[in-house]
């Protein structure tokens, strides 16, 4: 569909970091979906809500981040049990979120919580388990607990690569 494309372009655009364009895609990616009819609490409404959240965290625009992701975990959670990879997807990037806000008590405890459920789940090589593990060896780093950010380092590691996934 047309909203999926906008979508794909917006990520496009994310990844490459221009920001202001990957936001004007996830939301002409919305409104295709408006337009095509399709209903207001769609599952599928949740993934450009969610890259829009993304986007908010990369310009530093946290509480726009959180409540753009609370929107989408909102969404999600009428539609998916709280242990669907979706679900945890959500709870990874606000995770991610507390994180820069240096909230690291929550941001641990979500960390943790997804990191067990995508390890268990979709497996060690999975880029979500790896995200996860990723924000955790950054959480124990910024907390000065090496040991605690040596136990998660490996995993944030894929076995050719040399950079650690964010």
């Amino acid at each position: 569909s047309l909203a999926a494309g906008y979508n794909n372009i917006a990520i496009l655009y994310r990844n490459r970091l221009d920001l202001p364009q990957a936001l004007e895609k996830y939301e002409q990616s919305l409104e295709m979906q408006d337009a095509a009819g399709l209903a207001p609490r769609h599952p599928n409404r949740s993934f450009p809500t969610a890259g829009k959240g993304s986007v908010y965290l990369l310009m530093g625009r946290y509480d726009e981040a959180i409540s753009t992701y609370e929107e989408a975990l909102d969404l999600r959670r009428e539609h998916f049990d709280e242990d669907h990879v979706l679900i945890s997807e959500i709870k990874s990037d606000l995770g991610a979120v507390w994180l820069e806000q240096e909230r690291y008590a929550e941001a641990e405890a979500q960390l943790l919580e997804v990191y067990g459920r995508f390890s268990e789940q979709r497996g060690m090589e999975d880029s979500r388990t790896r995200r996860a593990a990723g924000r955790l060896v950054m959480l124990y780093e910024r907390l000065g607990d090496a040991s605690r950010a040596d136990e998660y380092r490996d995993a944030a590691f894929a076995p050719d690569e040399d950079v650690m996934l964010r």
